[in-house]
């Protein structure tokens, strides 16, 4: 799910990789920044669908964590790590240093991720649903389109107000 649901919107972040590496590595750097990136939501995802089995296909505990996703959306502190997904440092051009650099890069992207958006995915832990899977896709996607003032877009009440609808939707399920 991760895969699916986040590596697009590594593209430019992973661009980036490859373009600070030698032409022949622009490939393994690509695949070393992914692979740390998907390790850490491979960690986080395994750790809360354990956390979660006992709430498995509940309604009531997918509109709750729908609730807490959208309060945590429109946090100052998710705002800020959000501002900070795209931030990197220069890694090495070539050698075994370069590799390190390649999969900090993933895993420092990852730990970002999964801090703004683990909230979001907290409920897909609970209830495999595609209609939770567009929902996340078309929230994360409002706040990453390009365009002017992508800070501004971070957040808002709009999408915290339809993960707000969606809970009560599952809250009338139960």
């Amino acid at each position: 799910m991760a895969a699916a649901t986040m590596l697009p919107w590594l593209v430019a972040d992973a661009r980036w990789i490859a373009l600070r590496s030698l032409p022949r590595l622009h490939h393994r750097a690509i695949a070393v920044f992914a692979g740390a990136f998907l390790l850490i939501w491979t960690l986080v995802g395994a750790a809360a669908i354990a956390a979660t089995a006992p709430l498995h296909e509940a309604s009531t505990a997918v509109a709750i964590a729908l609730a807490l996703a959208a309060a945590w959306h429109v946090t100052p502190a998710r705002r800020r790590v959000l501002r900070r997904c795209a931030i990197s440092r220069a890694p090495a051009i070539r050698g075994p240093r370069a590799a390190v650099d390649w999969a900090r890069s993933g895993a420092v992207a990852g730990g970002r991720c999964v801090t703004t958006c683990f909230a979001l995915m907290l409920p897909m832990a609970i209830l495999h649903s595609p209609v939770l899977m567009i929902a996340a896709a078309l929230v994360v996607a409002s706040e990453r389109r390009p365009g002017p003032n992508p800070e501004r877009r971070a957040g808002r009440p709009a999408e915290a107000l339809a993960l707000l609808g969606l809970a009560v939707g599952f809250a009338l399920l139960a």
